[in-house]
């Protein structure tokens, strides 16, 4: 069951950072002005990652599951490795330790039961 919760982590941590950088960019272009800045959406992303690792995370493994997910998500939407690495770098801190940075409402719990 282990290898089935690892790939769900992954898949969630992937489509969080997905479709929030999709979501930034399309917000960006629709109203430059009112759009989140890249800064704000990794920001976001972050604190929902935390958010997965702190509430459904068991062990170190399944963090690294999240980190994971996060990479496959940033390459995926075609940036570089080196941004993806120091975007990683960034929130690897607070993913490990499950800190989020806001207080902002646990959304994810209607999507991944414990």
């Amino acid at each position: 069951m282990g290898f089935f919760r690892n790939m769900k982590i992954t898949n969630t941590a992937f489509q969080i950072t997905y479709r929030g950088m999709k979501l930034m960019s399309e917000m960006r272009k629709q109203d430059p002005d009112m759009g989140p800045s890249g800064a704000e959406a990794i920001e976001n992303i972050g604190d929902e990652l935390a958010t997965l690792s702190r509430d459904y995370c068991t062990s170190e493994k399944e963090r690294s599951c999240v980190l994971k997910g996060l990479r496959q998500g940033l390459k995926a939407l075609g940036l570089s490795e080196t941004a993806t690495q120091n975007i990683a770098a960034l929130l690897t801190q607070r993913i490990m330790a499950g800190a989020r940075s806001s207080t902002l409402g646990d959304e994810l719990s209607q999507f991944m039961p414990k």
